[in-house]
């Protein structure tokens, strides 16, 4: 599975300030720990299952839930409750 690409909002503004959030969001994952950025990676840039992910990471998934969930903390905290 291949990463989604930006959707253009029509607005030049709306974009570039897109484009800055995207970049935010991924300078505070590359500053998560090793464990749980790569859990994030898995999850949400790759698109794997928490089995998926478990198995390249050599984890069981529900180590992969508390990772995420750990690291989704860790984001909302430091972006805002805007981080799903």
């Amino acid at each position: 599975m291949r990463p989604s690409t930006p959707r253009s909002t029509g607005s030049a503004e709306a974009d570039v300030l897109a484009a800055e959030d995207r970049a935010h969001l991924l300078e505070a994952i590359g500053r998560l720990p090793d464990g749980d950025r790569m859990a994030i990676v898995g999850r949400y840039i790759l698109e794997l299952s928490d089995e998926e992910a478990a198995a390249v990471l050599g984890i069981k998934p529900v180590a992969v839930r508390v990772r995420v969930w750990r690291a989704l903390g860790k984001l909302r905290r430091e972006l805002g409750e805007e981080v799903a």
